[in-house]
């Protein structure tokens, strides 16, 4: 690695199934490290856990998070951070990520560069619906009646709008990324702990977007470095199949999630960092 050495940490998020005994065993060395949880933190505790072992126990330039269900595809990975680190000077880097279907389109996983209440307000409103109708078990008919509605209006419309194709192959700044892989330099953690802890799943990437922006901390997404990502390990483990618990479960930690980023909007708002 340019500049100095490497370190793996591995935090078994409380899996419960012996399988950070076993890492543990065949895999701490010098080089890597286990740390076992004995819950489930969720996804933000669960990482901070990592980060903040690395920073008491090391010096580092950049603390990567990456889920376990990623594969890194670069060879020159850490030249191509410490490359853009100084053209950008980010706070926050995302790749380019593929997933198992072949696309590439989870990266950015948002467009705007400016937080927007109104839009966040239009989501939770829209996962309390979803929630009830799971809850009342009325979401079959519920989409029954909206593909009535829709064929019905679909044959009212003349023209069709063309939306417009975002551009995945593009570097941009201060857009909110995919939280399955994540790299911090020094300057987040200037001013942050790590991952803001007021959720347990979800919208981690909203929140963090938010924060670097009323911080005024720089966000870059470079399609220079890929991953390949195989997508909702997390929730596939507890809740095998797709079923309502699943989606109650769902439902439910966006909902609360949605609660603590307007939280901090508000909090921003009333310092004056948000117009």
């Amino acid at each position: 690695m340019l500049g100095g050495g490497w370190h793996i940490v591995i935090v078994d998020n409380g899996s419960c199934d012996g399988s950070g005994e076993k890492l543990l065993q065949e895999l701490a060395n010098d080089k890597t490290t286990v740390l076992i949880n004995e819950e489930n933190l969720g996804f933000a505790r669960g990482n901070n856990i990592g980060c903040r072992y690395i920073r008491d126990n090391f010096n580092a330039e950049f603390i990567t998070v990456m889920n376990n269900d990623i594969l890194l595809l670069e060879k020159d990975f850490f030249r191509k951070v410490y490359q853009e680190y100084e053209k950008s000077q980010f706070a926050v880097l995302g790749p380019m990520i593929l997933t198992m279907d072949g696309s590439a389109t989870q990266n950015p996983c948002g467009w705007e560069t400016v937080p927007n209440k109104e839009r966040m307000n239009e989501v939770k409103k829209e996962f309390e619906k979803r929630l009830y109708l799971e809850q009342k078990n009325l979401t079959r008919v519920y989409n029954l009646l909206e593909k009535i509605k829709n064929k019905i209006c679909f044959c009212k419309i003349k023209s069709v709008s063309i939306k417009r194709e975002k551009n995945f192959y593009e570097r941009l700044e201060d857009i909110s990324l995919h939280g399955s892989f994540l790299v911090f330099s020094k300057k987040y953690f200037e001013k942050n702990d790590g991952f803001d802890e007021r959720t347990f799943l979800y919208m981690e990437e909203d929140i963090l977007h938010l924060h670097m922006y009323c911080q005024r901390l720089k966000m870059v997404y470079t399609p220079d470095i890929i991953v390949l990502h195989k997508e909702d390990r997390a929730t596939n483990i507890l809740f095998p199949k797709e079923n309502r618990d699943k989606k109650i479960f769902t439902y439910k930690n966006y909902i609360n999630s949605l609660v603590a980023w307007e939280e901090i909007y508000n909090e921003y708002k009333t310092q004056g960092k948000i117009q």
